[in-house]
């Protein structure tokens, strides 16, 4: 009955943002909510969803792990709604992940999915490769068949830099 009830409030969310980007970089700062999907012979590694399309989130909704994440936002999310009844939902997921940002001390891949929204925003519908979990070793991918559409975290970061030089300290502190 509670899962019925997270399923509702999280796809309101879902569907409250224009981009749900957010709404998964928040869910990131409770955990790894990242779904495998098969695995990538073109990179050598399995290939893993943070939730894009209908059957994604479904999925989601459907997995003890992201029921556990959904939860642990939702109560972090009702704490900041009390302390900060002025802003908005999208306003208070951003106090949610700046929160994390500054207690983070490992700063493993999810600090930089969450701290960099262009991580998520380049794959489009939402697929990351992990042939480990090292920062050097994660491709992002376009989709689900990559075809060659795929970038490391690294490189993209980089070529982000050369497109605008003044977005270096925005985008990743390696």
């Amino acid at each position: 009955m509670t899962c019925y009830y997270l399923k509702i409030i999280l796809t309101t969310l879902k569907f409250y943002f224009k981009s749900s980007d957010l709404l998964r970089r928040a869910l990131l700062t409770r955990g790894d909510y990242s779904m495998e999907d098969g695995y990538s012979t073109n990179i050598g590694g399995n290939r893993y969803s943070f939730a894009y399309g209908d059957s994604s989130w479904k999925d989601f909704f459907n997995d003890n792990n992201s029921t556990q994440i959904i939860k642990e936002l939702l109560i972090c999310f009702h704490g900041k709604t009390l302390s900060f009844i002025q802003l908005p939902p999208n306003e208070i997921l951003d106090q949610i992940i700046n929160d994390f940002l500054e207690t983070k001390l490992e700063k493993d891949w999810i600090y930089y999915f969450v701290k960099n929204p262009k991580i998520l925003a380049y794959c489009n519908q939402k697929y990351a490769c992990f042939v480990t979990e090292e920062i050097s070793e994660i491709y992002l991918l376009q989709g689900k068949k990559n075809r060659r559409q795929f970038q490391r975290i690294e490189t993209l970061c980089l070529i982000f830099i050369l497109i605008n030089p003044e977005s270096i300290n925005q985008l990743m502190s390696f």
